[in-house]
């Protein structure tokens, strides 16, 4: 596993928290506490995993399934990206169904890829004649 995984998760929560907690501040006419509760979300799980140790599966299958980019960091597909944004469901306050979530939507990107690579290389075979 590469070291900076864990580093990259929590940076990207830590600002996706960051980023709630400007949008509560600069709709003064108009509080959602909806913002407040996901900026708090975020951050739980921002701090949450780097209490992770580098061999926890659940950091290895984000890894893998994900992208993880020395340059860009955390980069998910759009199963991870709109399970992110549901961060809302898990506002107990625990973050340990939430990152199990997010390895479950991530198993999805990779399985609606592949369903989608597997068709396109049907379609580009119909019709044609292939020869001995």
């Amino acid at each position: 596993m590469q070291t900076g995984t864990r580093r990259y998760l929590a940076d990207y929560f830590a600002d996706m928290a960051e980023w709630h907690s400007h949008a509560r501040r600069a709709d003064d006419a108009k509080p959602s506490n909806g913002s407040e509760l996901n900026a708090g979300s975020y951050r739980r799980l921002a701090d949450y995993i780097v209490t992770l140790p580098e061999d926890d599966l659940r950091l290895i299958a984000l890894e893998r399934l994900t992208g993880f980019d020395e340059e860009i960091g955390f980069s998910p597909g759009p199963r991870v990206s709109a399970a992110i944004a549901d961060v809302g469901r898990f506002s107990d306050g625990s973050p340990e169904p939430f990152l199990e979530y997010l390895v479950q939507a991530a198993l999805d990107d990779q399985l609606e890829g592949r369903n989608h690579t597997t068709q396109i290389l049907i379609e580009s075979v119909e019709g044609t004649t292939l020869r001995p």
